[in-house]
């Protein structure tokens, strides 16, 4: 029998069991809790240094990327360089006299030539994309900075090109601004006083000996531009003009052959040109894909006068001008230095000679700025005539080109050849000789506007030194003179930074 004692220890027990599992439970949970938040923990830092090795992972990507892209842009610059001074070496082998052409002596430095071609390996959308354009573009992932793409760099570079352009101009500018000024100012110091005032007879001999010196110097200038001009005609006749017999003889020789390859049979050569292709040659002036038979006509005639070009244009005609620079400089140096010696001793204003010393080294720049605007002349010229060969034969040949375009129907491919076999079979001497002649007109006009320019260039400038040297040697003033002076010498002294000598006033 159960008594009562043992059915409350027994309904205790009941009670007591699922409390007991409760508070089990319930540290169970805590547990697991605390041991979930440890995992949280541990799988959130997991997850930051995986991103961080995910990033560190993507830097080093992109950085290998970018160096496998900087390396192959370094050897693509390198290899361009050594085709290009290849090319260069080629043509002078080409172009070298037979006789004395030595295989071990190379006849320029093509190292040197291969690293002055500047090459530019640009990736111009990701500089957009850097620069904030291109939006809707997914991120550049290799590029980091504008600077690896090499815009930046050609960019520069493009700017560098018209800095010796733009320098020489504001030299001009400078120099004349100069000019003006010294004259200026030459015009205000020139007076004597009362004291140095010169007799008659010694006035006039000044002025013969002022006058047979200049007569001296216009002519030695005038000598020396007509001189440059002759031997500039000269070197332009021995070197291309005489040479345009044999240069249209070559081509007409050579014409049949190119007008064989054109016109070869399928049947002869696999490599022979379709009838389609043929059209869409003549249809495009001759140009289509790889083919250019104006070229391909005009590359016997050019290969002829390349050498003697080069040699005329690059060489022949700069040393000449630069000849002119350094004798008309000489000239102008010796006419000072005969009449510096009368306006030293016999001007009161000392710094007279001082000024006319500076107003001569403007006057020698002029001089050589001169001799490079004639140098211009030519060089642009000479691009312009070089490159005219094949328009001038594409303009010769638009006829038949024409003819052959708009042929159609049955034997459409014979009858394209026969045309273009009359057109240049039977009409090449005509064609080449107006090619040579065009290019020979262009560089005699070219011959005759750089005569003008220097005839007239060195005619003003004589007229400035002879006002200036004039002014140097003139005598005392009337009063309006001498009011006017004194009104220019305060504007000079006002508007510019140039100071008029206290004793000239």
């Amino acid at each position: 029998m159960f008594s009562d004692d043992d059915d409350v220890e027994m309904h205790d027990g009941q009670a007591a069991d699922p409390q007991q599992k409760w508070l089990d439970a319930s540290l169970k949970r805590k547990q697991l809790d605390h041991r979930k938040k440890q995992i949280d923990s541990e799988i959130k830092l997991v997850g930051q240094q995986l991103g961080e090795a995910t990033q560190t992972e993507r830097r080093k990507q992109e950085v290998f990327a970018l160096r496998c892209i900087l390396n192959r842009n370094e050897e693509v610059k390198a290899d361009i360089r050594r085709d290009f001074a290849d090319g260069i070496r080629q043509l002078d082998e080409t172009d070298a006299d037979e006789e004395s052409f030595v295989p071990t002596v190379e006849l320029r430095d093509y190292d040197h030539l291969a690293r002055s071609l500047p090459v530019f390996c640009v990736s111009s959308k990701a500089y957009q994309k850097l620069e904030g354009r291109l939006r809707r573009d997914r991120p550049i992932e290799t590029f980091s900075k504008s600077a690896d793409t090499e815009i930046p760099d050609l960019q520069a570079h493009c700017l560098d090109l018209t800095v010796c352009q733009r320098k020489a101009s504001c030299q001009a500018f400078l120099n004349g601004l100069e000019q003006l000024i010294n004259s200026l100012s030459l015009l205000c110091s020139s007076k004597r006083s009362s004291g140095t005032l010169l007799c008659e007879e010694q006035k006039k001999a000044d002025r013969v000996f002022l006058e047979s010196r200049l007569d001296i110097l216009q002519q030695n200038l005038e000598n020396l531009a007509g001189d440059i001009m002759d031997e500039i005609a000269d070197v332009t006749q021995s070197n291309i003009s005489d040479k345009f017999g044999l240069a249209a003889s070559q081509p007409c020789n050579k014409a049949g052959d190119a007008l064989a390859g054109w016109n070869r049979s399928r049947k002869d050569s696999p490599e022979a040109l379709a009838w389609n292709t043929y059209r869409a040659i003549c249809r495009r002036q001759g140009v289509y894909k790889h083919h250019n038979w104006n070229d391909q006509l005009a590359q016997p005639m050019i290969g002829v006068l390349r050498k003697s070009w080069e040699r005329a244009f690059s060489k022949s005609i700069p040393k000449i001008f630069a000849q002119f620079g350094e004798f008309s400089s000489s000239y102008m140096a010796t006419f000072h230095e005969d009449v510096d010696a009368p306006i030293s001793t016999r001007s009161i204003a000392s710094d007279i000679s001082e000024q006319l010393k500076a107003q001569v080294e403007t006057y020698q720049t002029s001089l050589k700025e001169l001799a490079t605007s004639g140098k211009k002349i030519f060089e642009n010229t000479q691009k312009a005539a070089y490159r005219s060969f094949v328009p001038i034969i594409a303009a010769e040949l638009e006829e038949a080109y024409d003819d052959c375009g708009s042929a159609t129907g049955q034997g459409v491919l014979l009858r394209m050849k026969d045309i273009m076999t009359r057109r240049v079979g039977e009409g090449r001497e005509e064609i080449f000789r107006k090619s040579t002649t065009h290019v020979q007109n262009e560089l005699r006009d070219s011959l005759e506007s750089a005569k003008d320019l220097m005839v007239t260039g060195v005619d003003k400038i004589f007229q400035k030194i002879s006002c200036d040297y004039k002014n140097a040697f003139a005598q005392s003033q009337t009063a309006e003179e001498e009011a006017l002076d004194r009104e220019l010498r305060n504007l000079l002294q006002n508007v510019t930074m140039f100071k008029v000598p206290a004793s000239s006033s």
